[in-house]
């Protein structure tokens, strides 16, 4: 869980850098990113992306049963989700 954990936070880390990001709060592995722009839950679903959507933005919590590749890989396609969808 540490090397999930490590690679979360780098992501969580890096994410505060994109437009559309506003904050980035975590703790463990269980984040809250607030959005500029509220995103259509068909982009996440598309993806096969699960995140809680708020009126603020995303609540993450990767299943604890993915590998680091599996985490990676999916943390890939939420960064394009954010750096492409949220004009």
């Amino acid at each position: 869980l540490k090397t999930l954990e490590k690679l979360f936070h780098q992501f969580l880390d890096e994410s505060k850098q994109l437009k559309t990001v506003k904050a980035v709060r975590y703790i463990g592995l269980l984040a809250a990113i607030e959005i500029q722009t509220k995103l259509s839950w068909d982009v996440f679903f598309k993806n096969n992306i699960a995140v809680a959507q708020t009126e603020a933005g995303l609540i993450l919590a990767p299943a604890l049963i993915y590998t680091p590749k599996e985490l990676n890989t999916h943390l890939k396609k939420l960064k394009n989700i954010l750096e492409n969808e949220g004009h």
